[in-house]
């Protein structure tokens, strides 16, 4: 084989390689950045947008739940905490969707101050994630929760030939309201049947 196509064959090797491993790079890139609270770099890497609604939908869904174990008790002073935790969400659903707060919204960390802790800490987020491939421009990172025993997921898509950001979440969200809920001492559906 001649040497201009030993070189082409060794660089069609070296980019596939790097195209491969963007995922895996992504992810270490956010860990990163979550770690240093860099938010200049986290908005290269992460669209805080995208997870803004999922949280925002999350924990005024949890927010319902409290106001109506609370309400049993007390159904004025339920209303009115409720409106006041209402308007505390728009702060917490910030701090969750930035970089030192979303590993506490990766593993359903949700009540806990992200402030309150150094950056990258929760206590329950393992950095590393297993990625798999969903298609050519999509891939899926999949974290256990080693306290919980439950599996969160975060979905990078492709915005380069080489780079990657994170764009969706899931989180077992019927296992966290499940929880919340038996926490709150209310009867799942399950449980009233």
């Amino acid at each position: 084989m001649a040497l201009p196509y030993r070189l082409l064959l060794i660089c069609l090797l070296l980019a596939g390689i790097t195209f491969s491993l963007g995922p895996w790079w992504a992810m270490q890139s956010i860990s990163k950045a979550a770690i240093a609270d860099n938010k200049e770099q986290w908005q290269k890497l992460v669209k805080p947008e995208a997870f803004e609604s999922y949280a925002e939908k999350l924990l005024s869904g949890l927010l319902e739940l409290k106001m109506v174990a609370d309400s049993k008790e007390n159904p004025g002073k339920a209303i009115i905490e409720h409106q006041s935790s209402l308007n505390a969400i728009p702060k917490a659903v910030y701090q969750l969707t930035h970089p030192k707060g979303f590993s506490h919204l990766l593993c359903g960390d949700l009540f806990s101050d992200p402030e309150a802790k150094p950056a990258g800490t929760t206590g329950c987020w393992v950095l590393d994630g297993k990625v798999s491939w969903v298609s050519p421009v999509l891939a899926k990172v999949t974290f256990d929760n080693p306290e919980a025993r439950w599996q969160s997921s975060l979905t990078l898509s492709r915005v380069g030939l080489f780079t990657w950001q994170a764009v969706d979440m899931e989180l077992p969200a019927d296992t966290l309201i499940g929880r919340f809920a038996k926490l709150l001492g209310l009867k799942a559906r399950d449980d009233a049947v």
